[in-house]
């Protein structure tokens, strides 16, 4: 949202409470031992190591309405947001590498 530089404090806010689940679930990944060579491509790919999910925000006082969209589908397929968060099977075995 393009405000003047005074008015900054009247627009912004936290982000919703998915958003910042989804963060934190990310960097637990990377606590798993992946880098950021191993993120997922924005696209049909993609899963909680994205490497850019794009913010879709809700209403300003509708926080938990913001999602992050992992991949901008073209019709008939939908588009895929997140939350929810959902872990691919490469992903998924990249950490059992790590741990095995």
């Amino acid at each position: 949202m393009r405000v003047g530089r005074g008015q900054f404090n009247d627009v912004q806010r936290e982000a919703g409470h998915g958003i910042r689940h989804f963060i934190a679930a990310h960097e637990l990944i990377h606590v798993c031992g992946l880098h950021n060579s191993d993120h997922t491509p924005y696209g049909p790919d993609a899963d909680l190591l994205v490497a850019q999910p794009q913010p879709v925000s809700g209403p300003f006082n509708r926080p938990d309405e913001d999602k992050l969209m992992l991949h901008n589908a073209t019709r008939p397929k939908p588009n895929v947001f997140s939350p929810a968060i959902f872990l691919k099977q490469t992903t998924v075995d990249k950490i059992k590498l790590n741990w095995s």
